[in-house]
């Protein structure tokens, strides 16, 4: 279903085939590196870096590359976040806050004091790892 929905980020202007044979591409990927790493476990939000990687590949004419790229990302550092429960990722979550302090005493200060947020706020730029915050799906090869 997620890789239904993901339609908005798929570049301008495709034809309804294009988006298809898109669509089946990514559906591929995300099984082929979840096959490959049986230790995983799929999360919604998954398919946005999985989607990120296909067409920053695709537009460096090596769609090839997308699933080595994903692959190595999901082993060096998703691993943690695909795991049956976030136990182990509990600690890292809230090292926002420590950020938050450190950069801006009047924010940590509305949001975990006054507000009492929990760190989940964070959790969608993490799980999404920035896909949604890119102006341009290339500016992962620019830094």
């Amino acid at each position: 279903m997620d890789v239904a929905r993901v339609l908005k980020r798929f570049p301008p202007g495709l034809s309804d085939p294009q988006q298809d044979h898109l669509q089946s591409h990514l559906t591929k990927l995300i099984c082929s590196v979840l096959n490959e790493n049986p230790e995983i476990h799929y999360y919604q939000g998954f398919h946005d870096i999985s989607l990120t990687f296909l067409l920053v590949c695709i537009s460096q004419s090596a769609p090839h590359l997308a699933y080595l790229c994903l692959n190595k990302m999901v082993v060096t550092s998703l691993a943690p976040f695909m795991e049956r429960t976030m136990d182990s990722t509990h600690d890292l979550i809230h090292v926002i806050f420590s950020i938050i302090e450190k950069e801006d005493k009047d924010l940590f200060n509305k949001i975990v004091k006054e507000a009492k947020c929990p760190s989940a706020f964070s959790l969608p730029w993490i799980l999404t790892w920035f896909s949604h915050t890119l102006q341009s799906d290339n500016d992962v090869f620019s830094k």
